[in-house]
């Protein structure tokens, strides 16, 4: 018994086209299946001024209303996440920090980073409160289970900034 030629001009045409297909039908599902909704459900909490959700990479881009309270709203984009199982993306939030703020940021990084991993808020607050005293600088600080919300700002700009909780194997707090 004698099977016939392949042809794999055919065949190489045909895997082809049905991939494409796939790729394009997952791409659309992708896009109006998952990111629309979830982008008008991050429209719809109060204080987001805009939403961006990066169609190929999934990075989601969000800027604050001016008199919004950045700790309410970051901590529900951050629950409207987890209840969509989108825990592990961290938004970015758009700010214009000026060089006193990064400056003044970075001053901050070690009281962050020990508040970080041994889960002392209050002290953290209170070290936040002392180094930023002789500045012009107002803050707003703000703690759930998973993130640290700190916003600064002077008089003409603000810096935004959500720090993971890290919870190295001990007990949750």
């Amino acid at each position: 018994m004698r099977f016939p030629q392949l042809r794999w001009s055919v065949v190489a045409t045909t895997f082809l086209v049905c991939a494409g297909i796939l790729f394009g039908g997952h791409q659309l599902w992708r896009l109006n299946a998952v990111q629309k909704p979830l982008q008008n459900n991050i429209s719809q909490i109060a204080g987001v001024a805009a939403v961006d959700i990066d169609q190929h990479t999934g990075r989601i881009a969000l800027s604050l209303e001016t008199e919004a309270d950045f700790v309410q709203t970051a901590s529900a984009v951050n629950r409207l996440l987890l209840e969509e199982g989108m825990a592990r993306v961290k938004p970015d939030w758009i700010d214009a920090p000026s060089e006193a703020l990064l400056s003044a940021r970075n001053k901050l990084d070690l009281i962050l980073r020990e508040a970080q991993q041994r889960h002392e808020y209050v002290l953290m607050e209170q070290r936040l409160a002392a180094s930023l005293a002789d500045s012009q600088i107002v803050y707003q600080l703000g703690v759930d289970e998973r993130w640290i919300y700190l916003c600064l700002q002077d008089e003409s700009s603000t810096l935004l900034d959500v720090i993971p909780i890290t919870n190295n194997g001990g007990d949750s707090r």
